[in-house]
């Protein structure tokens, strides 16, 4: 090899103690990527989710009437056809002079709590005091002890678990005073700041009764109730006059009769075709923490 050779070959080598110039990073490159890689993770994040929430609550209901307010249908509305056609909105309890209905029923148009239940088994098998459950009553079977056409699951909370003794008396209180097997036991939300609180917002001064006020009640307090090994007393929220068909009535339900436990609310919907069935209109998610207890 020639002395001279990497002198008079320099200009193809290039010069040999410099690398190739590194490329500048830019750092909104760096901020996409880091951006999408997020929406990504939360796109995936909220499909697990929603697969989880269709695998194991897979039912879906509707919330009929105010048997259960004021943890469901506190903001339910019923719409009502003015004389030029428009449709108002108010909310489902209030009456136009101020005042309210707490046995008002639904009708189409009006805007409810829409959820979802869970059925497994596991899950009713498990069922803790205060948990809140559809069930059959045993109105709703034949005389050969299937299920009616017409049957349609009511929404309870469960307040007495198989073997206890059952009590409510009226005081002044909204859901009446709690006795299992001679104690008194205190109920979750039973204020009257509670179930004041959506008639506060409907611009309604009135309180809601306590139970020495309601008439009705004179059916049902201090009768003792003694539940057999699969029975379950259960009741309504709202435990006004006839707001709530329930064990204060009808007696112990059977676990058979039992359907699935109250999971969520996920939206609000509207009522359609006679009760029937619903369309979803907006988002309002309630965890299952947020709906059991009270």
């Amino acid at each position: 090899m020639p002395d001279n050779y990497l002198e008079t070959n320099n200009e193809l080598l290039g010069p040999l103690t410099e690398g190739k110039p590194k490329k500048k990073r830019n750092p909104w490159g760096v901020v996409l990527r880091v951006f999408l890689l997020l929406v990504l993770i939360v796109s995936l994040s909220i499909t697990a989710l929603l697969l989880y929430v269709k695998i194991n609550f897979p039912d879906s209901i509707f919330v009929q009437g105010l048997s259960m307010y004021p943890l469901l249908n506190s903001t339910a509305l019923r719409a009502e056809t003015q004389s030029d056609g428009s449709i108002v909105y108010k909310p489902l309890f209030a009456n136009d002079n101020g005042t309210y209905n707490l046995n008002r029923t639904n009708h189409d148009g009006d805007i409810v709590d829409y959820g979802y239940s869970d059925p497994r088994e596991g899950t009713l098998n498990s069922l803790k005091r205060f948990d809140i459950v559809l069930s059959y009553y045993p109105e709703d079977y034949g005389s050969d002890g299937k299920l009616l056409p017409t049957a349609d699951a009511k929404i309870k909370r469960v307040i007495g678990l198989p073997g206890e003794t059952v009590r409510l008396d009226m005081d002044n209180s909204p859901m009446a005073r709690l006795k299992i097997n001679g104690e008194v036991v205190e109920q979750p939300g039973n204020t009257f700041e509670n179930y004041n609180r959506a008639f506060l917002s409907a611009g309604i001064e009135t309180s809601y009764p306590a139970s020495i006020l309601d008439p009705l009640a004179l059916s049902w307090t201090g009768r003792e109730v003694k539940l057999g090994e699969d029975e379950y007393y259960l009741a309504g929220d709202n435990r006004y006059g006839s707001a709530s068909k329930d064990s204060r009535t009808i007696g112990p339900v059977k676990r058979k009769m039992l359907k699935a436990c109250f999971a969520m609310v996920i939206a609000q919907a509207k009522i359609k075709e006679n009760g029937t069935r619903c369309d979803l209109i907006y988002s309002s998610l309630k965890w299952p923490w947020q709906v059991q207890p009270l």
